[in-house]
């Protein structure tokens, strides 16, 4: 019915438009098909793209006003999957600034998550997921309307994605609403698998209220 919308009058969408929108259907169709070997050799041979794990890391933020210096701060996460579909997820992030032009008051970033998922995996290096929940965001500025403190929630459509060797790749997006006000943003991250419990990564992510750039290691069982 939905293609039948799109296509029942030609104004409704751009005949290049429905072009594209009929090969992404022809693809996720196909995606099964395909292998991702070379010479029967898989290019990925990390371990499964787990969805349990738990992370630790410090990351630099820097923050969308003149007048607020940038922070150092940590990032701790957790992810659990009882069942290869399903996943529970928590999230906490915290940074401090001390400088600040308009006060003499230390600056406290903190955005704290806890949620529940459904993931995909697909030929072994593919992992497309959804995730939701409540949040809770805090971001102090003495003087200024833009700061927030509040419980809200958050949606993040995602990948994570096997390259080559051990090294994983992961993009997301990411809503958050918190005091009726609506954030949109997005991350992305590099992981190279040690061994097959143990990594090393670097992440970025940007929004429209901080961005940040941070190293860390991850457990995954």
């Amino acid at each position: 019915m939905f293609l039948s919308l799109l296509c029942s009058r030609r104004r409704c969408l751009p005949w290049r438009g429905r072009r594209v929108l009929h090969l992404g259907f022809i693809v996720l169709a196909a995606t099964p098909l395909f292998d991702q070997s070379a010479h029967g050799q898989r290019i990925y041979d990390g371990p499964a793209l787990s969805f349990s794990t738990l992370e630790l890391g410090w990351e630099r933020r820097s923050f969308d006003d003149p007048f607020l210096g940038d922070a150092d701060g940590i990032h701790a996460a957790f992810s659990f999957a009882p069942i290869p579909i399903l996943y529970f997820a928590g999230d906490f992030r915290y940074a401090s600034s001390e400088d600040f032009l308009r006060s003499d008051e230390d600056i406290d970033f903190l955005d704290a998550r806890l949620g529940v998922g459904a993931r995909f995996t697909l030929l072994g290096f593919l992992a497309p997921y959804i995730e939701g929940g409540a949040v809770y965001g805090q971001l102090d500025r003495p003087g200024s309307r833009d700061g927030y403190d509040g419980v809200g929630f958050y949606v993040e459509p995602g990948l994570k994605l096997g390259l080559f060797g051990r090294l994983e790749a992961s993009v997301a997006g990411e809503m958050t609403v918190l005091d009726d006000t609506t954030f949109f943003g997005g991350k992305a991250g590099l992981m190279l698998g040690i061994t097959d419990h143990f990594g090393i990564g670097v992440d970025a992510g940007i929004s429209e209220h901080s961005d940040y750039f941070g190293v860390g290691v991850r457990f995954s069982w």
